[in-house]
């Protein structure tokens, strides 16, 4: 997005001055009053709260491995109580000196926070980034989410679902239990 923003508004900065720009206004936006008071509509992706409950009942953990900071994870866990689905297994890029996805280290991180080993690990993602990043973590089983950031079909994903309605638990213990 930022090498996009880059080119359209002709910003002579290097890629990651204009990424740091795009998240501080991020942060800003999300830090608003507007969302504090949860005026702001965001929600789970169809099926994925129902998805969760189904993984834990069969024994599987599951975490948030992202590059948004954990100022911006904060806000959104007050209006999505994502403690509540993921409890202490919320990991940001932070946790990882900010290196962000492509680089696999977060997803490292998190499989090693989790004791799993890479091939026991089931990753969702809806960036093209992100998937490169599983890819490299040698994660087991790698689901597109289709999101209008990730148009393209990906060579790298086992599978792409639009909504956790698709995602068959059943499928996923088989791809990932050694």
């Amino acid at each position: 997005i930022s090498k996009k923003i880059k080119e359209k508004f002709n910003i002579n900065d290097d890629i990651e001055r204009v990424s740091n720009g795009i998240n501080s206004i991020k942060n800003e936006i999300l830090s608003s009053n507007k969302l504090k008071d949860k005026k702001v509509n965001i929600s789970y992706i169809e099926g994925f709260e129902e998805f969760c409950k189904n993984a834990k009942d069969n024994n599987i953990k599951v975490a948030i491995a992202t590059n948004a900071p954990m100022k911006f994870i904060n806000t959104v866990d007050k209006i999505l109580n994502l403690k509540k689905v993921f409890g202490k297994n919320i990991f940001s890029c932070e946790h990882v000196n900010n290196v962000k996805k492509p680089d696999p280290k977060l997803f490292i991180y998190t499989m090693n926070q989790l004791n799993l080993k890479p091939q026991n690990c089931c990753i969702f993602e809806d960036s093209e980034s992100g998937i490169l990043a599983a890819n490299k973590s040698g994660a087991g089983y790698i689901v597109r989410m289709e999101t209008q950031k990730t148009s393209h079909n990906s060579k790298v994903a086992n599978v792409t679902i639009k909504d956790f309605f698709e995602a068959k638990i059943e499928s996923i213990i088989k791809a990932i239990s050694n």
